[in-house]
């Protein structure tokens, strides 16, 4: 289910992360930039964003799909972003992007990094997975394509 939007095709939507502690009863808001340089959200849906935190190397990954706003094609596109978050302040260290039209998705800590995976329908069609790693991502596989036949 997509939020809502301006109806005008630009215009970003707000999204908002919120961290609380109980350890030492401190509370972090966070307003996220959704410029078109940044997360790019013209709409976004409410379902489907997946967060991992892994404490070991001190990073959250954040598999975010949304709706941009307007591309040089007069579209608005979907896809899949990951941003890694810093798990103390929210901000972001580096971005990367998941599959087009990306409508579930999943992600959990490697030793290392992260395992991220994302349902997309258009490109790549299918299952896929990404290994991040510091400042790189890679398919951890091939994609899985997803073939659905109706028998009448």
């Amino acid at each position: 289910m997509p939020t809502g939007n301006a109806g005008d095709k630009v215009t970003t939507q707000p999204v908002h992360g919120h961290k609380w502690s109980s350890k030492d009863m401190s509370f972090i808001q966070k307003s996220f930039d959704t410029s078109k340089e940044k997360l790019n959200v013209y709409s976004y849906f409410v379902t489907g964003s997946s967060l991992a935190w892994n404490v070991d190397i001190g990073e959250v990954a954040w598999v975010f799909p949304r709706t941009m706003t307007v591309s040089s094609d007069g579209l608005n596109h979907q896809a899949c972003t990951i941003p890694i978050l810093d798990p103390e302040t929210l901000d972001e260290f580096r971005k990367f992007g998941g599959s087009s039209h990306s409508f579930a998705n999943f992600v959990t800590n490697t030793k290392d990094g992260f395992l991220a995976v994302d349902l997309g329908d258009n490109y790549p069609r299918g299952v896929n997975t990404h290994k991040i790693t510091g400042t790189t991502k890679k398919n951890a596989v091939r994609t899985f394509l997803c073939l659905v036949s109706v028998h009448i």
